[in-house]
């Protein structure tokens, strides 16, 4: 597993803001779903491989919904790698910081064909309630003159099912 993941660590740097590498690799965009379950880097290559990728976002990607949607409804909303997944299709919804409206057609029927659920909402209040408490506590020990210091000695936690909710609401916010 090491060595995929600096082989994903390597490929996301090769076609990082280089569009020539990206339309060589998008091809094997179906071969790289595979390793998907595992959080070795491949996700953040899709990210990079969709991002601003013409050839990918002009596509049918509907085979790639579905399949990155199942592998989110087999995580646990908790698990931080659930939301780097979210979090792609948020990618294929932009081109050029410009909404995509067919890919954001795809997803929202996708997700009703699907009916998609993943995340009990009934339970975000008590993560908002502990983040809010969180926060407020962190408050309390912070003087008015030193938020910059203050603030990066003293972190606040952010629970997986919180980023996962962020991240979730970032995604249907680009479907809009």
């Amino acid at each position: 597993m090491k060595c995929l993941h600096a082989i994903y660590n390597y490929l996301t740097t090769l076609i990082w803001n280089h569009p020539k590498n990206k339309s060589d690799l998008t091809p094997n965009l179906r071969l790289v779903t595979k390793h998907l379950r595992w959080n070795i880097g491949v996700a953040d290559f899709i990210r990079e491989l969709f991002k601003n990728n013409k050839l990918l976002i002009k596509t049918d990607m509907s085979w790639f919904i579905e399949m990155l949607l199942e592998e989110i409804r087999q995580k646990s909303p908790s698990d931080y790698y659930a939301s780097k997944l979210l979090d792609i299709f948020r990618m294929l919804t932009l081109f050029n910081e410009k909404g995509v409206k067919r890919n954001q057609l795809e997803i929202l029927s996708v997700f009703q064909r699907t009916k998609f659920q993943i995340i009990d909402l009934s339970r975000l209040d008590d993560h908002l309630s502990l983040y809010a408490r969180g926060l407020q506590k962190l408050m309390e020990g912070c003087p008015p003159d030193r938020h910059q210091e203050y603030f990066s000695r003293n972190k606040l936690l952010i629970t997986g099912e919180l980023t996962f909710v962020i991240m979730l609401f970032q995604a249907f916010s680009c479907l809009i």
